[in-house]
């Protein structure tokens, strides 16, 4: 059986190689050489490197960099305690050097590059940045910047798709050369691993494909990782692939965006071509500047949509709460939802009911998609640009639904929304033929892939896919399914209030049942007896008349209050309500006339100590004060001195007023029920009352977004305290 050797399958991190414009010294946490590179013969001269191991730093630096080892020693306790990287210059008798000091686990790195002259000039006084900035193009004119400053033939901007293959979509070429702008690349031209390592080290240079390469020796067991070298050796297949591509140096530089590797700059050279660390530092620089340009430009267009998005959802979130139905504010936005992601379709699906608008497949077969995407997928959000190859073409092709983006607005409901995006047809231009190549090993029974011999342009008419949907897309189809879900929980939330209020309206109805039919027993019952001692009179004297008339008079007056107080309860919550600055005293003072008499207790005494005005309308006013001032009088009515005390004063944004009476007061047991509608306290059945002027004084003060409360009074009585808001309070109700 023939085994087959893939780039994946290339350890390149661990090469156990380097490149020969450079060497490299590896110590340990005990600061003990550990790895070296075989051309360290360099500067130890006479030494052998694998004499060397074991050699401790400080022995080190001092043998071979005398004059710089106080300089380096300081250096290497800056990087090991911030965990930074620091490169300077040394030189070794006539000899310079670059010296990148780094740590790396426990180990720590000294590595070295030959400084070279240089085979081109660049001019660093120039403002590269402000180039940048002043062009609209950003990675174009990264291109020319950073071929102005290293001196390649070739400088292209390498951008990954979502399938990993690459395109490229800027380029700087020297005269004579063969434009790429526009060429694809298929994924294995940068494997995952390699992916993974341009994401940790985002500069990588080759500056001689055609150089040695020298080993790094060890006595220990473990591979060097050298992930954050600069002086890596490349792997073998990458040097092949640059040899048939025409190339002799190579570097790149990584393009991150929000933590992924987002593309590359890739600079390429015809001759062998060495970056200086300046140079290479200031492309590197150029490069994040650049990308934090281009990252300020998207998140500008983002918001641009962002709002765009935020007037259509305060749209279906105002429409949903007015309708009760998510649904319905969806379906009256389905065309600016469809202009707003660029798609050429929307449906809306309900169970099996299904609207649409735009250019879609018909209802059958967006109800055949939306069943084989939530088979498939468990997450809320599914997208692609080529849907019927990702089902493996298990229905039947539309070539309005070639690309699709689903969420999922309700599971409980099946609701859920599609944007479709209809086939085009594309030619794509791949830089040589997009298909691996097998070659023989030294192994019998073993091929390895090949880099292809050839990167001339090659054409494939690409079918079945619609364009892709970005980031954006995938950002706003977010926010309209957490929008579903906000007013989702808003609207349980209005349900489990509503639920709540029927709760209580349900006990009042029980509690309003029982006392009703109990408190009319006795008028009725009264009403009964008098009319039956009338039909039993052959003769009635008009003495006997009057008294029995009388009687039923006061039956009926008292079945007409309690229909009254339920009518007046009924008012206190739904009547509309026009403020007005008023002061209370004259009312007080009327209704408490009106009370000795009713009660009964001429010799009862008005107290009132200040009476400031209230933010209130006029009916609520007497309303309040009638129920309040009332029972005050009546529950004081019994006692020898009886006395009701008025007072008011400001209090935190307040007019608070206070009724106190020296009458039955409350059983703290009871307190909680008082404001229940129909309840009685139990120390009040000698007195007449139907048990609901509180509930009507507590109704009231919600309205006006005030407070009531009770408590025992200092006097033995009752002290009931209303706080009336001013009207900037009253404002937030």
């Amino acid at each position: 059986m023939t085994k087959l050797v893939n780039c994946e399958d290339e350890q390149i991190h661990i090469p156990n190689q380097i490149q020969d414009f450079g060497f490299l010294f590896v110590f340990d946490q005990h600061l003990k050489l550990q790895y070296i590179s075989e051309n360290a013969i360099r500067i130890i001269k006479d030494e052998s490197p694998d004499a060397l191991l074991q050699i401790e730093l400080l022995e080190f630096l001092d043998e071979y960099f005398n004059q710089e080892a106080e300089e380096i020693k300081y250096i290497i306790d800056h990087v090991k305690q911030h965990k930074n990287s620091k490169t300077i210059s040394v030189k070794r008798e006539d000899s310079s050097y670059y010296l990148s000091i780094y740590t790396d686990g426990q180990l720590l790195h000294l590595e070295f590059e030959n400084q070279y002259p240089l085979s081109y000039k660049y001019n660093f006084s120039i403002n590269y940045f402000e180039v940048i900035d002043r062009h609209k193009n950003i990675w174009h004119t990264l291109c020319e910047v950073v071929q102005e400053i290293i001196g390649y033939d070739r400088v292209m901007i390498y951008q990954f798709r979502n399938d990993h293959s690459g395109k490229v979509i800027a380029e700087k070429i020297k005269p004579g050369l063969e434009s790429y702008l526009n060429y694809h690349y298929p994924e294995f031209d940068i494997p995952q691993q390699a992916r993974a390592l341009y994401l940790k080290k985002i500069f990588r240079t080759v500056p001689d494909i055609d150089s040695p390469r020298h080993r790094v020796i060890s006595h220990q067991k473990t591979p060097l990782d050298l992930t954050f070298s600069n002086i890596r050796a490349l792997s073998p297949i990458h040097l092949e692939y640059l040899r048939n591509a025409h190339v002799t140096a190579s570097c790149s530089i990584s393009i991150v965006i929000n933590g992924k590797l987002w593309g590359l700059v890739a600079c390429q050279n015809e001759t062998a071509n060495y970056v200086d660390v300046a140079a290479r530092n200031q492309a590197i620089a150029l490069t994040k500047y650049a990308t934090n340009v281009y990252q300020s430009q998207q998140s500008n267009l983002w918001l641009k949509r962002s709002l765009i998005l935020k007037r259509i959802e305060l749209e279906v979130q105002s429409k949903s709460l007015l309708k009760n139905s998510i649904k319905e504010a969806i379906v009256e936005n389905l065309s600016p939802l469809t202009k707003l992601l660029k798609a050429d379709g929307i449906a809306f699906i309900s169970n099996t009911t299904v609207f649409k608008y735009g250019e879609t497949p018909d209802d059958t077969h967006i109800l055949e998609i939306n069943q084989k995407i939530v088979s498939r997928h468990k997450e809320n959000l599914y997208a692609s640009n080529n849907f019927y190859d990702a089902i493996h073409h298990e229905l039947p092709f539309d070539a309005h639904a070639a690309g699709v983006l689903w969420i999922s607005i309700n599971t409980l409901r099946k609701e859920s929304a599609i944007w479709f995006r209809k086939e085009q047809q594309q030619e794509i231009t791949w830089a040589g033929k997009p298909q691996k190549v097998l070659a023989p090993t030294e192994e019998p029974d073993v091929l390895k892939v090949s880099p292809r011999n050839s990167f001339a342009a090659w054409k494939e008419t690409v079918k079945g896919s619609a364009f892709p949907w970005t980031d954006n897309d995938l950002y706003v189809a977010e926010g309209l399914k957490d929008l579903a879900l906000e007013t989702s929980l808003m609207r349980m939330e209005e349900i489990k209030s509503l639920n709540n209020e029927l709760k209580d309206l349900n006990y009042a109805l029980d509690s309003y049942a029982y006392t009703i039919s109990h408190d009319l027993k006795n008028p009725l019952s009264v009403l009964k007896l008098n009319t039956q001692m009338l039909l039993s009179r052959t003769e009635i004297d008009s003495e006997f008349l009057k008294k029995r008339a009388s009687l039923m008079l006061e039956g009926i007056n008292k079945m007409n209050d309690m229909i009254m107080n339920i009518l007046e309860l009924s008012r206190s919550k739904n009547i509309d309500i026009q403020l007005t600055l008023l002061n209370p005293i004259d009312t007080i003072k009327s209704i408490f006339a009106d009370c000795i008499d009713n009660h009964q207790s001429p010799n009862c005494q008005l107290i009132i100590k200040n009476s400031l005005p209230i933010y209130i309308e006029k009916t609520m006013k007497y309303q309040v004060f009638s129920n309040l001032i009332s029972n005050a009088v009546k529950y004081s009515s019994k006692c020898a001195e009886p006395k009701v005390i008025v007072d008011s004063y400001e209090q935190d944004n307040y007019v608070v007023y206070t009724i106190e009476d020296n009458g039955i007061g409350i059983i703290p047991e009871e307190a909680d029920h008082l404001f229940k509608i129909f309840h009685r306290l139990s120390n009040a059945k000698e007195f007449n009352g139907s048990g609901v002027g509180l509930s009507i004084v507590q109704q009231i003060m919600k309205r006006l977004n005030g407070k009531i409360s009770i408590e025992p009074s200092p006097t033995q009585g009752t002290l009931i305290t209303l706080r009336f808001a001013h009207t900037d309070k009253i404002a937030e109700q």
